[in-house]
């Protein structure tokens, strides 16, 4: 049976001569090559790798709280850290990883790592990895277990719409307290008092018959007048679209990439299958979240000369938010970059069309002072290109 191994490090001379000796190795399969700590560790965490060998030394996120990080998810997973001295390398002691590696690595002692691996496979003393969930709010609400030999799609069976909804509710409201009024209040709110807390009662009931087959990572309890749904070793799309959030946006080329699978994986309306009420404003603070990292982005393909990724993220925000201009504008600018002279004017007379018609207004004087600018410095163009030739 191979080992499945990533391998992160900023350095690439080290990744090509790690990977080469590994390729030499019986019994050793590399999955993933990562310089990015982060996206590294976003992807160990949702692999199902074996063996993952982190650089102490990098600039983003050292190998070592990266390691700290991968535990807390993934205790049992083995991590052979690679020092630069033998002073680093007493780290790996201090967070008991599996072994630690002395740069440049030598044949001989990367033999004995995988040689100890090997045997813990075969006596069987490697752990499973822990499971959890991953929890997907954006779009189709999907659930899926990660870990052991192969990842799984759950899918849960609700007996009544009323007891789909309560879930829905109770995880939206994950981990606190809700009082079992308000729960009437906001679902059975036409029904009669006694028979509204009967038809609770029974919805309670069939949720959690539902999640016996999730019983590791919720739970749904009863606490005198009120719920809680406890989730545990789970996460969630939207948590981390908000820790995304919270971030302070310095957009780099570092973390570009973060940014993008975010707008990409959260494309979709939270929870959109669900028609709502109570879920309305929610939505709204998250579509205002997507749009304000929209921007972040196409400012930073506009910063990078980048017009290509820029016209892609424009376009996908003129469809989900056709009455926001800065898509219309942001594809103006692109656009003109590439020199697409025709095509900018044929942009700025479908959104002065699209506000007219929908709004019964004109586009705001932040779009029509740039659009002016623009034929501005086209009409000086055209006339240095004609004096030009008269000269000539």
């Amino acid at each position: 049976m191979e080992i499945k191994v990533i391998l992160i490090d900023e350095d690439v001379f080290t990744l090509d001569c790690l990977v080469d000796k590994l390729h030499q190795l019986c019994s050793v399969e590399v999955i993933g090559v990562y310089k990015d700590s982060l996206v590294g560790k976003e992807v160990v965490e949702k692999t199902d790798v074996d063996l993952v060998f982190l650089a102490i030394n990098m600039s983003k996120l050292g190998g070592v709280e990266l390691a700290e990080q991968i535990k807390q998810v993934q205790p049992n997973l083995p991590i052979v850290l690679l020092a630069d001295n033998s002073e680093q390398a007493v780290k790996a002691f201090e967070i008991n990883v599996f072994d630690y590696i002395i740069k440049p690595v030598n044949q001989d002692r990367l033999r004995l790592t995988i040689e100890r691996m090997n045997q813990c496979e075969s006596k069987k003393l490697r752990p499973k990895q822990t499971m959890y969930l991953q929890l997907n709010l954006f779009g189709e609400l999907s659930i899926i277990k990660y870990g052991g030999n192969k990842n799984e799609t759950i899918r849960l069976n609700w007996r009544t719409k009323k007891a789909e909804q309560l879930f829905v509710f109770l995880l939206h409201h994950r981990d606190r307290l809700v009082e079992k009024e308000e729960i009437i209040e906001i679902l059975w709110q036409d029904v009669e008092r006694k028979r509204a807390y009967e038809q609770m009662y029974v919805a309670i009931s069939h949720i959690r018959k539902a999640l016996k087959p999730l019983k590791e990572h919720m739970t749904l309890k009863s606490k005198s007048d009120y719920y809680v749904l406890t989730l545990e070793k789970t996460r969630i799309d939207m948590d981390q679209f908000d820790e995304l959030f919270s971030s302070n946006l310095s957009l780099s080329a570092e973390n570009i990439a973060q940014y993008e699978t975010a707008l990409m994986s959260n494309e979709g309306l939270l929870l959109k299958d669900y028609d709502y009420i109570w879920l309305e404003g929610v939505r709204q603070k998250y579509e205002f979240k997507w749009l304000h990292i929209a921007r972040c982005v196409m400012e930073y393909y506009e910063a990078h000369d980048q017009p290509y990724k820029g016209i892609n993220l424009a376009t996908l925000v003129c469809e989900r938010f056709p009455f926001e201009e800065i898509g219309y504008l942001y594809l103006m600018k692109y656009n003109d970059n590439l020199g697409r002279h025709v095509v900018v004017q044929e942009l700025y007379g479908e959104l002065r069309l699209l506000t007219w018609e929908e709004l019964q207004t004109y586009p705001s004087n932040q779009v029509i002072d740039w659009y002016n600018e623009w034929m501005t410095r086209q009409c000086q163009s055209t006339k240095e290109i004609e004096t030009k030739g008269v000269i000539e």
